[in-house]
C-alpha cells in the first residue's frame, strides 16, 4: 500500500491512575463507544516506554474522524471514559502499509513504535511537517528495510488543558521486535543520513517513545 492522503484523527493518552488495574484500562479501550463521527477505532497497549514524562502511560487510543470539527468533543467523552492525560488533534498520513489487503485480526500483525516529535529551534511547525512528511518519507523507504507500516501523525493541535506542545507522533511498525535491531537500517551509511536528517527537524531530547501493540477495533 502506497501513501493515502492525510486523514483526521484523535490520539489519546491513558495512563495508570492508583486503584484501577491497567487490565481494566485496557477492556475499556477494547470496546467500541459507537460515537456518531467516528469512523475507526483502535488502540495501542504499551509495553515499555522510553523518556516518557507523562506519568505510567497504559495506551494510546486513536479515534478516525469524518469531520475535524468533532475532535474536541470526542476528546472531551474520552477524557470521561477513561483516564486520559492528554489528547491531540493529527492529521494521520499512511505513508505505507505492508498489512494492506491482509485479513483482519486482532492484535495487528507486528511491533510498533510510537515516538512523540517535537521541532527543533529555528523552524516553525508548518516547516517542520513539510521535511517530514515530504523529505524524511523518501529517506526513511530508502534506509529502513524492516519498516513494514509507516504512519506520520501531524499534531494540528492540542484537545485537553494540559496537554501541552507536540508537533508530531511517529509511528513505526516492524513484523517482529528483533527487526528494530535487525533490519533498522540498511547500512552504517543509511544509519548515518537518517541521524544527520533527524537533527535538522527533531528536538530529540524534547521527545519520548512507547514500545506497543495495536489493536484494531474497527
Amino acid at each position: 500500500m502506497t501513501a493515502t492522503a492525510p486523514s483526521p484523527k484523535v490520539m489519546a493518552l491513558v495512563v495508570r491512575t492508583p486503584g484501577t488495574a491497567p487490565e481494566a484500562l485496557v477492556r475499556r479501550a477494547l470496546r467500541d463507544p459507537g460515537w456518531d463521527g467516528v469512523t475507526g477505532w483502535s488502540f495501542d497497549v504499551a509495553e515499555s516506554a522510553h523518556r516518557a514524562g507523562v506519568g505510567r502511560p497504559v495506551a494510546v487510543v486513536s479515534a478516525r474522524l469524518d469531520d475535524p470539527a468533532a475532535a474536541a468533543g470526542i476528546a472531551e467523552r474520552l477524557a470521561t471514559d477513561a483516564p486520559v492525560d492528554r489528547a491531540w488533534l493529527v492529521d494521520e498520513h499512511r505513508q505505507w502499509d505492508g498489512a494492506a489487503g491482509e485479513p483482519f485480526r486482532l492484535p495487528v500483525t507486528g511491533v510498533k513504535r510510537m515516538s512523540f516529535l517535537r521541532r527543533v529551534a529555528g523552524i516553525d511547525h508548518d516547516e517542520f511537517a513539510r521535511h517530514w512528511t515530504q523529505h524524511h518519507t523518501g529517506l526513511a523507504r530508502r534506509h529502513h528495510p524492516g519498516l513494514w507500516r509507516y504512519t506520520q501523525d501531524v499534531v494540528v493541535r492540542p484537545l485537553l488543558p494540559g496537554t501541552g506542545e507536540l508537533d508530531g507522533i511517529a509511528e513505526l511498525t516492524m513484523r517482529l521486535r528483533l527487526d528494530f535491531t535487525q533490519l533498522m537500517y540498511d547500512s552504517p551509511e543509511g544509519r548515518r543520513v537518517i541521524a544527520e536528517d533527524v537533527r535538522r527537524f527533531i528536538d530529540l531530547p524534547a521527545g519520548w517513545r512507547l514500545t506497543t501493540r495495536e489493536y484494531l477495533v474497527r
